[in-house]
Order: structure tokens, then C-alpha cells, then sequence
């Protein structure tokens, strides 16, 4: 299966002339059309049937499958509501178990966090609930069935409508002119060598008339896997190989590099990928001797953790964790007005 996505991704960003890939990329073009049907047949079913709470809601979506930013940005308006003194509800779809599931409860564990493949049957529980005060959907962009009093979209900057293409042609969820539907787009993952102006245009194609914020990632912390912290400098000039399992992992590198460290291997997977203890024994059995630490993300962490939780390590280097939170590079106080207006208050 892990084969298998590999193969997947390498056929929907080739870009020669071999036509075994070629052929492939017609039929899966062809697919996309009638995903594009289903799409649409979906969405206007589900939007016949949209429900609406008193509580306010906010959905943090994208449009892309994989990497984006959305968790770290729930994490960030959790905490600004927190300090208004609100009771959130996060919801997440799916199961309990999981990187980002276990991610979110780690980082928010006064909060309360529900998981469901229904995020309508969730709200319909909460909407008699005195107790809580606002509702963060985690993922929230095609729940076209839920009213939300405030959509934002998160886009990488790197690629913010995918390789152009539906799925499963491309990693498009949606066409790009739904973008439209969102109150207010946040663009993530900006460097110093990001075309903020260039953005806005290709944004701009698709009619969008909403603000724009723009954010990056920074290193919060780095700390050893089983305890104590380092200073970011400590990686300065040392010899490390990165081990992420993340949509778009590029950006850990443009991190990590950026810490001044060497970067000697990078051993990147798929996003959400379950890591099994053959992928840990392949890893040291590569690992380069000038390699000094091994570097990895939360979302990884806590995957590894499940592994060495059932037996003994078997990487033999020093594994630090690498977190992460948002900064924000151009127009945060657009989005701090628009929480101020959904909450009647005057300042966040």
C-alpha cells in the first residue's frame, strides 16, 4: 500500500513524456470529471439540508488534501478565545485516535475536543448546550450541510490550488472558484522569498473579495523525545536527518535549515503515515555516520511514541521533537477584527 501511494503521488506530479505515466494521468483526468459530478451533485444535497445553531461557529478548511496548516490554526484561535474567557468546542473529524487528533488534545487539554464522522451530528448535540460558547470545526470547508458564522480557508503558499487538478487527478477537494464561499483566506507557510503581491493575483483570479492574511511557521521549542529541552541553537552547525510523515515536508527542511544546522538525510513519507517498526529499523540501518541527532515533528512524535511504547527503541541517535506555532508575516489584524465583530466584543 505504501507502494502504491508513492507511485500515486509520482503520477499526478509527472511532468515528462514517458506514457505508461501519461496514460495514467488521461484515465485519472477523467475520474476527476466524475468526481467533479459527484462534487456537485453533494454539495447542493447537503446545502438543502444545512442546520444552524445559536452558537456561534467557525470552520478552519482548506481545499487541498494534506499540509496545509489547519491544526495549528484551530490551536492558535483556541487560545485567543480562551483568553476572552470563552468555553470552545473543537470538533474533528473522524476517530479519537490519530496524529492530529492526539496532537490537538495534547496541546488543548482544557478543551473539549469531540471526533465523529458526522460533524452534523455533533453540532445538533451541542446546540442546546448553555455551557459553550463557541464551536471551531477542525476541517470544517465541505460541511456544506453546517452553517458557519465565520469560514476560513487555509492555503499553502507554495502550491495554494495543489498541481491544478480534482481529485484524483490532482489533490484539489474542490475547484478553485470555491474559495469564494470563505469569509477570509489565510496563507501559510510564507518565506522571505514568497510573492505576497503575485499571490493575490492568482487569489484574485477566481473572484475572491475577502481579506487575506498571511503566516509562517517558527520553531517554538525543541526538545528530546523522552525529555528536556535544547535552544534552537544547539542545532547550529550540527549534522541532523530529518523523519516526517507531513503533507509538504519541504517546509521542516526550509525550518531546519534555517536553525543553521546540516542537513545529511531527509526521510520523508506520506502525510498521516502510520510508521511501523521495519520503517524504524530501515531508517537506522541508512542512517549516514556523520548524522549526530535525528529530528522530528509532533505529529510524528506521536506515532513513534505508540511504537517504542510496545517495545524498546531501536534507533540508536538522540530524537528531538521539533514544535512549531503560527507567526504572522502581513494583515493579522484582519482576522483579529473579524473574531472581535463574531464575539461583540472591541479587541482580541
Amino acid at each position: 500500500m505504501k507502494a502504491m501511494g508513492r507511485f500515486y503521488l509520482r503520477t499526478i506530479n509527472y511532468r515528462g513524456r514517458n506514457p505508461v505515466y501519461l496514460l495514467l494521468q488521461i484515465l485519472l483526468y477523467l475520474l476527476s470529471g466524475v468526481y467533479f459530478i459527484f462534487l456537485r451533485m453533494k454539495r447542493a444535497y447537503a446545502r438543502r439540508r444545512k442546520i444552524k445553531i445559536d452558537i456561534p461557529v467557525i470552520s478552519v478548511g482548506n481545499i487541498t488534501w494534506g499540509g496545509t496548516g489547519k491544526t495549528p490554526l484551530v490551536i492558535y484561535l483556541v487560545h485567543i478565545f480562551k483568553h476572552r474567557g470563552k468555553n470552545i468546542t473543537v470538533i474533528h473529524h473522524g476517530q479519537r485516535f490519530g496524529d492530529e487528533p492526539e496532537l490537538l488534545h495534547r496541546k488543548l487539554p482544557q478543551v473539549e475536543i469531540l471526533h465523529s464522522a458526522s460533524k452534523k451530528k455533533l453540532l445538533l448535540g451541542l446546540k442546546n448546550r448553555k455551557d459553550v460558547n463557541i464551536v471551531v470545526i477542525d476541517d470544517g470547508f465541505q460541511n456544506w450541510d453546517i452553517h458557519r458564522d465565520l469560514d476560513i480557508l487555509v492555503l499553502d503558499s507554495g502550491a495554494p490550488f495543489g498541481n491544478g487538478y480534482l481529485i484524483p487527478r490532482g489533490n484539489l477537494r474542490e475547484e478553485p472558484a470555491s474559495i469564494n464561499r470563505a469569509d477570509l483566506i489565510v496563507v501559510n507557510k510564507i518565506t522571505p522569498e514568497s510573492n505576497l503581491d503575485a499571490l493575490e493575483k492568482r487569489i484574485a483570479r477566481y473572484n475572491f473579495s475577502g481579506d487575506i492574511v498571511y503566516t509562517c511557521y517558527e520553531i517554538e521549542k525543541i526538545r528530546k523525545m523522552e525529555g528536556g529541552e535544547v535552544l534552537p541553537s544547539f542545532l547550529s552547525e550540527r549534522k541532523v536527518a530529518l523523519v516526517a510523515g507531513i503533507g509538504h515536508p519541504e517546509y521542516f527542511s526550509y525550518l531546519i535549515q534555517n536553525t543553521g544546522a546540516e542537513i545529511i538525510q531527509r526521510f520523508f513519507y506520506p502525510d498521516h503515515h502510520v510508521y511501523t517498526r521495519q520503517d524504524l529499523q530501515r531508517i537506522e540501518d541508512k542512517l549516514d555516520n556523520k548524522v549526530e541527532v535525528i529530528l522530528i515533528t509532533e505529529k510524528d512524535e506521536v506515532k513513534f511514541k505508540k511504537i517504542f511504547s510496545e517495545s524498546q527503541s531501536i534507533i540508536s541517535l538522540p530524537l528531538y521533537v521539533v514544535e512549531v506555532g503560527l507567526r504572522f508575516v502581513k494583515n493579522e489584524q484582519a482576522l483579529h477584527r473579524r473574531l472581535d465583530i463574531l464575539l461583540g466584543g472591541s479587541g482580541i
